[in-house]
């Protein structure tokens, strides 16, 4: 009768053990989901100050080559031909240059919140599955042991009225 006994034991104690270990993979996998969500809302936000950061940088390059306009006009220089023609054209190459550099920089720090959604979805995906593997199996392990229940009854000679 023992054995009947701890065969009993022996399916809670699986069954409970598989909920234990699925719950903290579940709460595992609900704080990578949370996760997630913040690194999907840093990518947006790196986006968009990389676009704030792109026009801020082309207003600099329109006002410092207004200023050397206003320069050259109060020195009674002819801007639209030499050097100072250069000169502006220079300054608006490497406006660009810095608004583009900016919008580089912004998806590059993008791509690295979405590597990092990647790599959580890929480890709940993985937790998931190790999850399941082992309900299933300590699942599998309380059902073997109570179904062990009736054979060490029988073989006992307690099985009906034995």
């Amino acid at each position: 009768m023992g054995g009947v006994i701890s065969d009993i034991a022996t399916a809670f104690t699986a069954r409970d053990a598989a909920g234990v270990v699925t719950a903290a993979n579940d709460r595992s996998i609900a704080e990578l989901g949370r996760q997630n969500n913040f690194e999907n809302l840093a990518a947006g936000d790196s986006l968009i100050r990389g676009a704030t950061a792109a026009a801020n940088a082309q207003m600099r390059g329109s006002a410092t080559q207004a200023a050397q306009r206003v320069g050259y006009a109060n020195s009674g220089v002819d801007e639209s031909v030499g050097t100072p023609s250069q000169v502006a054209g220079s300054t608006g190459v490497f406006a660009n240059f810095d608004a583009q550099t900016a919008q580089n920089n912004a998806i590059r720090e993008a791509l690295g919140h979405k590597e990092v959604i990647a790599r959580n979805t890929f480890q709940q995906g993985q937790l998931a599955a190790a999850s399941k593997a082992n309900y299933d199996a300590e699942m599998t392990k309380g059902n073997l042991a109570l179904a062990k229940a009736p054979l060490d009854l029988f073989s006992a000679g307690t099985f009906l009225g034995g």
